[in-house]
């Protein structure tokens, strides 16, 4: 990996964390509560559920709904992508 290949290495990593942040920003606050306490901040399910007075299973589920979500609109955003004719995202 050569010098050059860094600015196209940071662009990406900037288009993609874009990308993410997009994507949870557009959950439904049910999921999206669960999963920024959960993966981004790090708390622990227990500590996620006493934030949002939420029993444990309740949290798991919905971190797990939210992650499915993302994970599907991430995938989707990516054959849209592919799709285009100039390879440019819409």
């Amino acid at each position: 990996m050569g010098p050059d290949s860094r600015p196209v290495e940071t662009s990406e990593r900037w288009e993609t964390s874009r990308e993410l942040t997009t994507a949870i920003a557009a959950l439904p606050i049910r999921y999206r509560a669960p999963v920024i306490l959960r993966h981004v901040e790090g708390l622990s399910y227990r500590e996620v559920a006493l934030t949002l007075d939420q029993p444990v299973g309740a949290v798991k589920g919905n971190v797990h709904r939210g992650i499915k979500q993302l994970r599907e609109s991430l995938e989707s955003s990516a054959l849209l992508a592919s799709a285009s004719p100039d390879g440019s995202k819409r």
